[in-house]
């Protein structure tokens, strides 16, 4: 059986390619170019596990709302910054509420 824990990362990268999510209506794929993954802070103290960290170098597919990827106007070839967590070991949540792209 396998543990959820709750995790998050603060990552900065490139977007590679933005595609519609084959299995999750409502959301789209950002594959990401990962320079920075962050740790962040609980609100009582400590970190939450950065389940990310090692992405840094590497690429990473971030699952993101339609609504949250139109707001941004998420594309390839834009800088990103994301709060995200991973919900199992190949799928990745943007909090997006903690998603800018520039």
């Amino acid at each position: 059986m396998v543990q959820i824990v709750e995790n998050w990362s603060d990552i900065q990268g490139e977007i590679q390619e933005v595609r519609p999510d084959p299995e999750l209506p409502g959301h789209v794929v950002a594959t990401v170019q990962v320079s920075d993954a962050k740790p962040v802070p609980k609100p009582e103290g400590g970190e939450y596990p950065n389940l990310l960290a090692e992405a840094a170098g590497g690429t990473v597919d971030i699952h993101v709302t339609e609504e949250a990827a139109a707001r941004q106007q998420l594309a390839a070839g834009r800088s990103v910054s994301a709060r995200v967590r991973r919900a199992t070991p190949t799928r990745s949540f943007a909090d997006p509420e903690r998603l800018t792209t520039s």
